[in-house]
Protein backbone atom coordinates (compact mmCIF):
# COMPACT_ATOMS: atom_id res chain seq x y z
CA UNK A 1 0.00 0.00 0.00
CA UNK A 2 1.20 3.86 -0.92
CA UNK A 3 2.08 5.94 1.68
CA UNK A 4 -0.84 8.00 -0.22
CA UNK A 5 -3.30 5.30 0.19
CA UNK A 6 -2.48 4.21 3.66
CA UNK A 7 -2.70 8.32 5.00
CA UNK A 8 -6.15 7.92 2.93
CA UNK A 9 -7.38 5.42 4.78
CA UNK A 10 -6.07 6.20 8.37
CA UNK A 11 -7.65 9.84 7.80
CA UNK A 12 -11.32 7.81 6.31
CA UNK A 13 -11.23 5.81 9.93
CA UNK A 14 -10.24 9.32 12.13
CA UNK A 15 -12.26 11.80 10.40
CA UNK A 16 -15.88 10.86 11.87
CA UNK A 17 -14.56 10.60 15.17
CA UNK A 18 -12.54 13.97 15.40
CA UNK A 19 -14.18 16.10 12.83
CA UNK A 20 -17.03 18.43 14.40
CA UNK A 21 -15.90 17.04 18.48
CA UNK A 22 -15.15 19.73 20.64
CA UNK A 23 -12.72 19.94 23.81
CA UNK A 24 -14.68 19.34 26.76
CA UNK A 25 -11.87 18.74 29.34
CA UNK A 26 -8.14 18.38 29.61
CA UNK A 27 -6.04 16.52 31.78
CA UNK A 28 -3.47 14.45 32.89
CA UNK A 29 -3.41 10.75 33.53
CA UNK A 30 -3.30 9.32 37.03
CA UNK A 31 0.09 8.56 38.55
CA UNK A 32 -1.15 4.19 38.17
CA UNK A 33 -3.41 4.70 35.50
CA UNK A 34 -1.08 3.17 32.99
CA UNK A 35 2.31 4.13 32.40
CA UNK A 36 5.27 5.30 33.74
CA UNK A 37 5.20 8.68 31.85
CA UNK A 38 1.72 10.33 32.12
CA UNK A 39 0.58 12.29 28.71
CA UNK A 40 -2.21 15.01 29.06
CA UNK A 41 -5.75 13.85 27.84
CA UNK A 42 -8.01 15.72 25.31
CA UNK A 43 -11.52 14.56 26.08
CA UNK A 44 -14.15 15.65 23.38
CA UNK A 45 -17.61 15.80 23.74
CA UNK A 46 -18.47 12.74 22.12
CA UNK A 47 -16.46 10.81 24.64
CA UNK A 48 -13.36 10.37 22.54
CA UNK A 49 -10.25 10.70 24.50
CA UNK A 50 -6.67 11.80 22.77
CA UNK A 51 -3.28 11.16 24.31
CA UNK A 52 -0.20 10.71 23.01
CA UNK A 53 2.21 7.67 23.44
CA UNK A 54 5.76 6.48 22.66
CA UNK A 55 5.14 4.84 20.22
CA UNK A 56 2.79 3.06 18.12
CA UNK A 57 2.78 -0.21 20.47
CA UNK A 58 1.96 2.25 23.05
CA UNK A 59 5.12 1.17 24.81
CA UNK A 60 4.48 4.22 27.34
CA UNK A 61 2.97 7.66 27.50
CA UNK A 62 4.73 10.27 25.09
CA UNK A 63 4.58 14.40 24.24
CA UNK A 64 2.20 15.94 22.13
CA UNK A 65 3.45 18.73 19.51
CA UNK A 66 1.71 21.89 19.72
CA UNK A 67 1.69 24.26 16.34
CA UNK A 68 -0.99 26.28 14.81
CA UNK A 69 -1.59 25.94 10.46
CA UNK A 70 0.57 29.18 8.69
CA UNK A 71 -2.73 30.47 6.42
CA UNK A 72 -0.78 31.98 4.27
CA UNK A 73 1.22 28.05 3.95
CA UNK A 74 -1.35 25.94 4.13
CA UNK A 75 1.07 22.92 4.80
CA UNK A 76 3.41 25.10 7.37
CA UNK A 77 3.44 24.28 10.91
CA UNK A 78 4.58 26.39 13.27
CA UNK A 79 5.53 25.84 16.93
CA UNK A 80 4.13 28.09 19.59
CA UNK A 81 7.25 29.46 20.75
CA UNK A 82 6.06 29.95 24.28
CA UNK A 83 5.87 25.91 24.93
CA UNK A 84 8.77 25.11 22.85
CA UNK A 85 5.95 23.78 20.68
CA UNK A 86 5.91 20.84 22.88
CA UNK A 87 2.68 19.41 26.01
CA UNK A 88 4.67 17.64 27.95
CA UNK A 89 4.93 14.07 29.44
CA UNK A 90 4.96 13.93 33.25
CA UNK A 91 6.50 11.51 35.43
Amino acid sequence: MTDTKLEDRWVKEIEPILLGAKVVHLRYQEKEEYWDKRPLEIILSNGAVLFAMMDDEGNDGGAFGLGWVDNARQKTIKAIEKLGGTIPVIR
